[in-house]
């Protein structure tokens, strides 16, 4: 099978831990997790209120606390511990097992340094880049029914008017509403980036955030477990106690439906 993972993401949401607990905890989880990432800051997390009175707006930024970003010495993980979870990058591809090896690593570190003891939310998230065939305007290498992802041309946009990029949004739900799957495509063009914008501070850590030089269908593969079903608002705020058993056979499950999925989507040349 063709592989064409260009940035992996895996997510774990926990009960949250007061902020100023966890803004005291940040030192000991710094020395806890930079024998394997050096190089890290404590950022502000911010949240903007927009008031209106009298007709005048008015926008006031306030600390929501603080966030740790870790990077390892190649660029390659990136690591950022809130107080209610942990988001863990991987800026190309890496088999799934050394990813799982690595999350476990992170996940048990910051369990023990700040006492976690339950979990809400489980997720892994592959973006893939497919390359326009040359010669060949909005047709994709390696990907079937490409003209379902790619721009639309539309007749009355024919004169005057170039197509220069195209969104498609799907989102599926299991049938007992403890999975979400979310499936987004759109055409990146030169000088533009791939990573989603929420992650580009993690990336400029590690640098720089990467852009592509040509056109390419960029295909975002989503997928999310939740501890109790989303069609059933008074349970949201469930969590299950934590074990890393548990973890990994979720995280083994959504390996599954993102490997299926991707493979529905492709093709071998």
């Amino acid at each position: 099978m063709s592989n064409h993972i260009k940035a992996k993401f895996l997510g774990f949401t926990y009960a949250p831990v007061p902020k100023e607990k966890f803004t005291s905890l940040l030192s000991q989880l710094e020395d806890s997790l930079r024998v394997k990432l050096p190089r890290y800051n404590a950022t502000d997390v911010n949240d903007i209120t927009v008031n209106i009175i009298d007709n005048n707006v008015d926008a006031q930024q306030r600390s929501n606390g603080k966030e740790l970003h870790m990077v390892d010495a190649d660029g390659k993980y990136g690591v950022k511990v809130g107080n209610n979870g942990i988001a863990i990058s991987v800026s190309g591809y890496v088999s799934y097992p050394e990813l799982i090896a690595f999350s476990k690593w992170v996940i048990e570190t910051v369990v023990k340094t700040i006492n976690i003891t339950h979990f809400s939310r489980l997720s892994l998230r592959n973006i893939n880049l497919f390359q326009e065939q040359a010669e060949k305007s909005n047709v994709f290498s390696d990907i079937r029914n490409a003209k379902d992802w790619g721009r639309q041309e539309l007749p009355t946009l024919n004169d005057g008017f170039a197509c220069s990029g195209a969104a498609t949004r799907h989102e599926y739900f299991s049938t007992d509403y403890c999975k979400h799957l979310q499936l987004i495509s759109a055409v990146v063009m030169g000088k533009q980036s791939y990573i989603p914008q929420d992650e580009w501070s993690i990336w400029q850590l590690r640098g720089g955030i990467p852009t592509v030089e040509n056109v390419e269908l960029l295909v975002d593969i989503a997928s999310t477990s939740f501890r109790a079903p989303m069609n059933i608002p008074e349970k949201q705020h469930n969590v299950t106690e934590y074990s890393w058993d548990s973890v990994e056979s979720e995280l083994n499950s959504l390996h599954d439906i993102v490997n299926q999925v991707y493979s529905d989507i492709t093709k071998d040349d």
